[in-house]
C-alpha cells in the first residue's frame, strides 16, 4: 500500500497537478480557472472550481468577497462548479493568487490552486487622482513710489539733504508732478519737518520739503530706511 502510495505521487508530479488531498490522495485535474485573462481592475470575472468535494470557498487579495461555490460530482472525488466576484478597483498590475478551499461534509478535503492576471495602472494603485491645489493669492504689488505734485508758485528747491541748508540740485515748476521715494524728518518749514526722498528721474535721490508737495491720492511715502 506505501508502495503504490508513492507510485502515485510520482505519477501526479509527473503531469503537473495542482492538487493535493488533505487525505493524502493526489489529483491531476483540481484547479481554478479565472475568466478573462487578463482582467481589469473593478471587472466582474467568472471562476469555476474543479476539486474534490461538495463545495468551495475562495479566496484572494484580488477579489472584494469570499465567493462560495456549490460544486456537482463528475466522477468519483471530483467534482466542479461556477460562480462570479469583482475584481478589486485599488489593485495594481499583476498576477494575484486564487485558493479555494474545498469541503465534503463539512470537513476539509481538498485544497486547489490558480491565478488571475489583473491590469490596472502600472506601478499606481487605481484610485482617483487628488484634486489640484489651488495657488495661493499673491500679495498685492504696490508700486515702489508715491506721487506728487510740487505747488510752490515759484518752483520747489531740490537739495541734496533735508534741510534748506544742502546744495541745491535744480528747481521743481510748479504744478510739476514728481514721484516721491519715502519720507524722512529733517529742518523744519513752517513747522513741517517731514521731507519726501525723490525717486527717480535727474532728481533721483534729492530731497523736497513736504510743506510744497501736493500729495496724490493722499497717499504717504513710507519712512526712508
Amino acid at each position: 500500500m506505501r508502495f503504490m502510495f508513492k507510485r502515485s505521487l510520482a505519477l501526479c508530479a509527473g503531469t503537473g497537478a495542482i492538487l493535493v488531498g488533505l487525505s493524502g490522495q493526489a489529483f491531476a485535474d483540481g484547479r481554478v480557472d479565472v475568466r478573462p485573462q487578463p482582467a481589469r481592475a473593478g471587472e466582474r470575472v467568472g471562476i469555476s472550481v474543479t476539486c474534490d468535494g461538495e463545495r468551495a470557498t475562495l479566496s484572494s487579495t484580488a477579489f472584494d468577497a469570499r465567493p462560495v461555490v456549490r460544486l456537482t460530482k463528475l466522477r468519483p472525488r471530483q467534482a466542479t462548479g461556477a460562480t462570479s466576484a469583482f475584481v478589486r478597483s485599488d489593485l495594481r498590475t499583476g498576477s494575484y493568487p486564487v485558493k479555494a478551499r474545498c469541503f465534503y461534509q463539512d470537513k476539509p478535503s481538498d485544497i486547489v490552486y490558480g491565478t488571475v492576471r489583473v491590469q490596472g495602472r502600472p506601478g499606481t494603485p487605481t484610485t482617483p487622482p487628488k484634486p489640484p491645489v489651488p495657488p495661493k493669492p499673491k500679495p498685492p504689488v504696490t508700486p515702489p513710489y508715491v506721487t506728487g505734485v510740487a505747488i510752490a508758485a515759484d518752483g520747489l528747491k531740490v537739495r541734496r539733504a533735508p534741510t534748506s541748508h544742502a546744495p541745491s540740485l535744480g528747481t521743481l515748476p510748479a504744478g510739476r508732478k514728481v514721484h516721491l521715494r519715502c519720507r524722512v524728518n529733517g529742518q523744519p518749514v513752517d513747522r513741517n519737518p517731514v521731507w519726501f526722498e525723490v525717486a527717480d528721474g535727474p532728481f533721483a535721490h534729492g530731497f523736497v520739503s513736504a510743506r510744497y508737495i501736493g500729495l496724490l491720492y493722499k497717499t504717504q511715502p513710507v519712512p526712508c530706511r
